[in-house]
């Protein structure tokens, strides 16, 4: 197991809104769910909660991400019949 950095700084605790109702699922028209779906977007949540325009992105540069590389690894060895293989991270080191 690696070691891990512990973080330079900790935000000391404050209070944060309680839960808030949010409207529940709703019939979308096509337009929309093709939208919603359009393969290969890239959705940014702002902090206050707002999601920007879905955007393309490119995948050859996605894959110049180290971290992206990483993921994609542990994707492709992580399933068993289409499901997480829950013995992968306990019997392999990453």
């Amino acid at each position: 197991m690696s070691y891990v950095e512990p973080p330079e700084k900790v935000m000391k605790p404050s209070t944060i809104a309680g839960p808030y109702p949010v409207p529940g699922p709703r019939t979308v028209s096509m337009e929309e769910w093709t939208y919603i779906v359009r393969a290969l977007q890239q959705i940014v949540i702002r902090p206050d909660g707002r999601a920007l325009k879905p955007e393309g992105f490119d995948l050859a540069k996605d894959d110049l991400i180290e971290w992206v590389r990483w993921n994609k690894r542990i994707d492709a060895g992580n399933m068993v019949y289409g499901y997480i293989n829950p013995f992968y991270f306990q019997n392999t080191e990453h």
